[in-house]
């Protein structure tokens, strides 16, 4: 998988994770979030589902990643998305949601859906403009290191002509 998306004046490319990408990665999510995933967590994503863990490149630098899977026959899942915040603003992040969401379909997904933390209100317009909708409210979603905050999930449903 491998798509290049140009959008003024950058050009977005995006390909398929491999492993000596994750230094790269793990400096994304560093600059990025504020809990960290474990490294081990983000290997075993490659390891279970290597065609759902992409990278966004801007001339050969990667500036963003997303992870997907299937969560059963029909949904697909959004599990963790990172942009470089230095490249924020470009269109990494929709490129990557694209992508994902392509990969995803091709799966067989008719849906895809994604949580984040309920009172992320930036996040919830990005998902919002990309189609998504509220779907529901999960109670202590986030539990790390005595932190705990509710869930929005959000789902796009994909349109089959």
């Amino acid at each position: 998988m491998e798509s290049t998306v140009t959008k003024s004046p950058v050009k977005i490319k995006i390909r398929r994770y491999k492993p000596g990408d994750m230094p790269q990665v793990r400096e994304i999510e560093s600059s990025s979030l504020k809990f960290v995933t474990p490294i081990s967590l983000l290997s075993r994503f490659y390891e279970i589902i290597p065609e759902g863990f992409l990278v966004a490149e801007i001339n050969g630098k990667i500036t963003g990643y997303i992870t997907g899977n299937m969560q059963n026959e029909s949904e697909g899942h959004i599990l963790a998305i990172a942009v470089d915040p230095k490249h924020g603003k470009q269109g990494i992040g929709t490129a990557l949601i694209k992508a994902i969401c392509k990969v995803l379909k091709k799966q067989g997904a008719n849906k895809v859906r994604v949580e984040l933390k309920l009172y992320n209100t930036g996040a919830k317009e990005f998902y919002s403009n990309m189609g998504f909708e509220e779907s529901k409210i999960i109670k202590g979603y986030y539990r790390m290191r005595g932190y705990t905050e509710d869930a929005l999930v959000m789902t796009k449903n994909f349109g089959y002509p």
